[in-house]
């Protein structure tokens, strides 16, 4: 629960940051910043889907013992 958490932070913050700078630096365009928003958070997705699955795998056999 703590790390689902933390991995939607780390998805959300960056996109709450890259959006509040592109509306605040030309408030005409938002494409700039989703687009760099999205490339930002790839990883972040990417590694947020690994840890779930990894989690989700070991809790299903039983050896969630850290």
């Amino acid at each position: 629960m703590k790390m689902m958490l933390i991995a939607a932070l780390m998805i959300t913050f960056p996109a709450i940051v890259v959006i509040g700078y592109g509306l605040m630096s030309n408030s005409y365009s938002i494409w700039p910043a989703l687009a760099s928003l999205a490339a930002g958070s790839f990883p972040f997705i990417l590694g947020g889907i690994w840890l779930y699955f990894n989690h989700k795998q070991g809790r299903d056999h039983g050896i969630d013992e850290h």
